[in-house]
């Protein structure tokens, strides 16, 4: 008869300074002040710094977050809330801004943890934020904002006001939430895009938007008919299509341009992946890209080439936005007089010119 072995419980080995101190033979005192590099009145030798040092690597002893949060109110924890109802878990927009604010946070000596706003409310909507900070498990909040109308994380945003939690937003605030705000030029990166086209001889410009209620398409839309007009072009509602990122979009919006009695000379994609499945789509159909139309994007989120010709793109600094993110947020948290509730960081985007745009066909 097999035997079953007896269950056991596994522990990971807790080392708290108490054995430091003891294995070094000096007070706890004097490993606190070590470890955290703290100066004092109390003059600690150097043989005593090395001696603390080395036997804290020997025990491999790691501080307590939590006691530590608890004493000073501070955890080095940042939060990152999203929203997967919107998949930005998917997208290559969000997947670079969480790595940059990552190693943005790792520089400054800090973690992160990420929130999904849709599973964190349905366990408390009301007060779902303010819980995190009241327990000091995190020291504040950076919100990916979706590109569409969220009316439930909008409306817990308001919380964050009254509770003096320290927060910023990424690319766009709610309408009902107070908050620093950083985003990119919109408008900049549409007026570098459609004045190099222009440059090129284009003046029957197709644009697709990446949705009728997205924030980002309707600003960049309205700043390209400020283009067209201060230079004299007609701007036309009926070369504006919105994709509302269903399966079917791409091609259906390709097929009506194409059927069009004057075909547009370029297409200004106001998103990535949409301007490369065009230029795919219009490969597939036998349309030269950019000998017949030229194709334009914005985002310019794949530095590899995913198509033939490349994709001449508007780069937006999402490194560049995820540093200030963490750098912001720790401003407000050392600095809180410094910072204004309603501060607005926009930071500019380049051209990277590439295969896709060439002269007008006409």
């Amino acid at each position: 008869m097999i035997l079953a072995k007896e269950k056991v419980k596994r522990r990971w080995p807790t080392i708290t300074i108490a054995d430091v101190a003891a294995k070094a033979g000096v007070s706890k005192a004097t490993v606190s002040l070590v470890l955290n590099d703290k100066s004092s009145p109390i003059k600690i030798s150097e043989n005593t710094r090395q001696r603390v040092l080395a036997t804290a690597k020997e025990l491999k002893y790691s501080p307590n977050r939590l006691a530590k949060a608890f004493s000073t109110s501070r955890s080095n924890i940042l939060g990152i809330v999203t929203s997967s109802a919107y998949d930005l878990f998917k997208s290559e927009y969000s997947a670079r801004a969480l790595k940059a604010i990552a190693q943005a946070a790792h520089d400054k000596k800090h973690n992160i943890m990420i929130f999904d706003d849709e599973i964190v409310s349905k366990t408390d909507p009301h007060s779902c934020y303010a819980a995190l900070i009241a327990t000091h498990y995190i020291d504040g909040l950076i919100f990916l904002v979706p590109d569409k109308p969220n009316p439930p994380m909008a409306l817990r945003t308001k919380e964050l006001k009254v509770s003096g939690m320290p927060h910023v937003f990424l690319w766009r605030r709610p309408p009902e939430a107070e908050g620093t705000t950083i985003q990119v030029n919109n408008t900049l990166g549409v007026q570098l895009a459609t004045n190099y086209l222009l440059s090129l001889g284009h003046r029957r410009i197709a644009v697709v938007t990446h949705g009728s209620e997205s924030s980002s398409s309707n600003e960049r839309l309205y700043a390209f008919q400020q283009v067209l007009r201060d230079h004299g072009v007609e701007y036309r509602q009926d070369l504006v299509w919105h994709d509302e990122l269903h399966p079917a979009d791409d091609h259906r919006i390709v097929d009506e341009i194409l059927a069009l009695p004057q075909r547009p000379t370029a297409i200004f994609s106001f998103y990535d992946p949409i301007a490369l499945n065009i230029i795919n789509i219009l490969t597939n159909k036998q349309v030269k890209v950019p000998n017949d139309i030229s194709v334009m994007g914005f985002g310019d989120l794949y530095s590899e080439a995913l198509t033939r010709p490349s994709l001449t793109s508007v780069r937006e600094p999402v490194e560049q936005i995820g540093k200030n993110a963490v750098t912001t947020l720790l401003q407000q948290l050392n600095r809180p007089d410094t910072v204004c509730p309603e501060m607005e960081l926009t930071i500019d985007p380049s051209l990277v010119i590439r295969g896709s745009c060439g002269p007008s066909s006409d």
